[in-house]
């Protein structure tokens, strides 16, 4: 994350209803003000006290005699550290996908004598611009390719298989098909963030507690399928791509009984004002919250 770095969509995309931004806070915040914000709302609710910090995941593997998931991890704040063996009834992986590089496959890339790097390891951004078609000599090529869904902690069985895309081939876009006591949060090519995760936490609640009910199998699969069949089918631009996410927040929505995570109107504008001047859209500051 380069020192710089500012949100590249508006705060109320991502405001949680339990905590609103204060007046006077700009529509595209730094990153040191989103890391504010997120340790805010888990000061609010005590998150703190349920989350072992510094704690790495080797491995996790589910044993079908228990019906549990065996979890090895390590304390990082201990030198020597041996690895420790836990049990849980569920799991959910919430690690994001932006991890792993993506690197760009292109003929002559590999030829190029200068300094490959990805956006992930960038830390200082400038902006270079071409409007002639002109091309020049680089010494350095970033790669802004994006990610892979990689997850080497999970046994190979559990691990999601899947291109960044929108619709993913989870049930609900959350539980994992071959194993419905795994879930995973926020894998989808992201439109919205914050406030979907928020809304995919609570759908995970209600499958545990059993106030959700897992389908067939065939029922969970055809609807994977259908979801993807959709995709294909209704996204051809950024603007369907938009509506096609804000069409999944709406379900999510109604599963959970919340309301105003919804932010289309926001989203096309947002995009607009990108389309208009791509360099000056940030400075624009015409959204309200939909929760005040």
């Amino acid at each position: 994350m380069y020192h710089n770095l500012i949100t590249n969509n508006p705060k109320e995309v991502t405001e949680l209803p339990e905590l609103l931004h204060p007046k006077g806070t700009p529509c595209y915040p730094g990153q040191s003000y989103i890391l504010d914000y997120l340790k805010k709302y888990a000061d609010k609710f005590e998150l703190g006290k349920v989350i072992k910090f510094q704690t790495w995941v080797d491995r996790v593997a589910f044993h079908s005699g228990s019906q549990k998931f065996k979890v090895m991890v390590r304390d990082l704040k201990e030198a020597q550290s041996a690895n420790i063996l836990e049990e849980f009834d569920y799991v959910i992986v919430a690690t994001g996908h932006f991890n792993y590089p993506r690197y760009a496959e292109h003929p002559g890339l590999e030829t190029f004598p200068g300094l490959q790097i990805h956006s992930k390891y960038f830390m200082d951004a400038e902006e270079v611009s071409f409007t002639d078609g002109s091309s020049e000599k680089f010494d350095v090529i970033i790669h802004c390719t994006g990610y892979k869904h990689e997850f080497p902690f999970l046994e190979e069985n559990l691990q999601l298989k899947t291109p960044n895309r929108l619709a993913m081939p989870l049930y609900e876009g959350i539980v994992f098909p071959n194993n419905h006591k795994l879930f995973y949060i926020g894998m989808q090519n992201q439109v919205y963030t914050f406030t979907m995760f928020w809304l995919q936490a609570q759908v995970v609640v209600k499958f545990i507690t059993g106030e959700l009910r897992m389908p067939s199998d065939e029922t969970v699969r055809r609807e994977i399928e259908k979801h993807q069949a959709d995709e294909l089918c209704e996204v051809k631009d950024i603007f369907t791509c938009m509506d096609f996410q804000s069409k999944y927040v709406r379900h999510l929505e109604e599963i959970t009984g919340n309301s105003k995570c919804d932010a289309t109107e926001i989203l096309r504008q947002w995009q607009n004002d990108k389309m208009e001047d791509i360099k000056t859209f940030k400075e624009k500051s015409h959204f309200k919250s939909r929760y005040a």
